[in-house]
Protein backbone atom coordinates (compact mmCIF):
# COMPACT_ATOMS: atom_id res chain seq x y z
CA UNK A 1 0.00 0.00 0.00
CA UNK A 2 1.14 3.54 -0.65
CA UNK A 3 2.18 5.64 1.88
CA UNK A 4 -0.58 8.22 0.51
CA UNK A 5 -3.30 5.36 0.74
CA UNK A 6 -2.01 4.76 4.15
CA UNK A 7 -2.42 8.21 5.56
CA UNK A 8 -6.67 7.96 3.36
CA UNK A 9 -6.88 4.68 5.36
CA UNK A 10 -6.19 6.31 8.87
CA UNK A 11 -7.92 8.96 8.07
CA UNK A 12 -10.64 7.23 7.15
CA UNK A 13 -11.03 4.93 10.16
CA UNK A 14 -10.73 8.29 12.40
CA UNK A 15 -13.89 10.15 10.45
CA UNK A 16 -15.74 6.94 10.76
CA UNK A 17 -15.09 6.41 14.50
CA UNK A 18 -15.79 10.06 15.23
CA UNK A 19 -18.70 10.62 12.57
CA UNK A 20 -22.10 11.46 14.94
CA UNK A 21 -20.34 11.35 17.54
CA UNK A 22 -19.15 14.80 20.02
CA UNK A 23 -17.28 15.95 22.60
CA UNK A 24 -15.65 13.17 24.75
CA UNK A 25 -17.57 10.51 23.19
CA UNK A 26 -15.41 11.63 19.90
CA UNK A 27 -12.23 12.21 21.70
CA UNK A 28 -12.69 8.73 23.07
CA UNK A 29 -13.87 7.57 20.26
CA UNK A 30 -10.72 8.98 17.68
CA UNK A 31 -8.15 7.36 20.09
CA UNK A 32 -9.43 4.34 20.79
CA UNK A 33 -9.68 4.02 16.86
CA UNK A 34 -6.18 5.49 16.23
CA UNK A 35 -5.00 2.69 18.82
CA UNK A 36 -6.84 -0.35 17.26
CA UNK A 37 -5.76 0.68 13.61
CA UNK A 38 -2.22 0.76 15.22
CA UNK A 39 -1.97 -2.16 16.65
CA UNK A 40 -3.69 -3.90 13.78
CA UNK A 41 -1.40 -2.65 11.39
CA UNK A 42 2.62 -2.35 13.41
CA UNK A 43 4.62 -2.00 11.19
CA UNK A 44 3.33 1.34 9.98
CA UNK A 45 4.88 3.06 13.36
CA UNK A 46 6.01 5.94 11.25
CA UNK A 47 2.25 6.74 10.91
CA UNK A 48 3.52 8.39 14.63
CA UNK A 49 6.26 10.87 12.70
CA UNK A 50 3.71 12.21 10.16
CA UNK A 51 1.09 12.78 12.81
CA UNK A 52 3.77 14.53 15.07
CA UNK A 53 4.59 16.69 12.48
CA UNK A 54 0.88 17.91 11.69
CA UNK A 55 0.05 18.55 14.96
CA UNK A 56 3.18 20.57 15.34
CA UNK A 57 2.41 22.61 12.13
CA UNK A 58 -1.22 23.63 13.04
CA UNK A 59 -0.76 23.77 16.71
CA UNK A 60 1.96 26.67 15.52
CA UNK A 61 -0.06 28.21 13.15
CA UNK A 62 -3.27 28.33 14.92
CA UNK A 63 -1.15 29.67 18.60
CA UNK A 64 0.24 32.56 16.64
CA UNK A 65 -3.06 33.28 14.87
CA UNK A 66 -4.73 33.22 18.04
CA UNK A 67 -1.94 35.61 19.53
CA UNK A 68 -2.10 37.74 16.86
CA UNK A 69 1.19 37.09 15.33
CA UNK A 70 0.42 37.45 11.58
CA UNK A 71 0.59 40.95 11.68
CA UNK A 72 0.89 40.48 7.85
CA UNK A 73 -2.49 41.90 6.01
CA UNK A 74 -3.47 38.86 4.25
CA UNK A 75 -5.81 36.50 4.41
CA UNK A 76 -5.33 33.98 7.22
CA UNK A 77 -7.77 31.16 5.03
CA UNK A 78 -5.54 31.19 2.07
CA UNK A 79 -2.47 30.65 4.55
CA UNK A 80 -4.25 28.26 6.18
CA UNK A 81 -5.08 26.05 3.29
CA UNK A 82 -1.75 26.35 2.07
CA UNK A 83 -0.10 24.99 5.08
CA UNK A 84 -2.46 22.21 5.12
CA UNK A 85 -1.76 21.18 1.73
CA UNK A 86 2.38 21.65 2.17
CA UNK A 87 1.83 19.44 6.15
CA UNK A 88 -0.55 16.89 3.79
CA UNK A 89 2.42 16.20 1.39
CA UNK A 90 5.28 16.62 4.01
CA UNK A 91 3.17 14.02 6.22
CA UNK A 92 3.24 11.85 3.40
CA UNK A 93 6.88 12.25 2.58
CA UNK A 94 8.09 11.73 6.19
CA UNK A 95 6.16 7.72 6.00
CA UNK A 96 8.07 7.53 2.90
CA UNK A 97 11.14 7.26 4.40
Amino acid sequence: MSNELEFDEVGDVLHRATTGKTGRDAFTALATAYRDHSHQHPSRDEAVDAARYVRSTLHGFVGLELAGGFEIPRSFEHGFDRLTDAARAAAVAVRSR
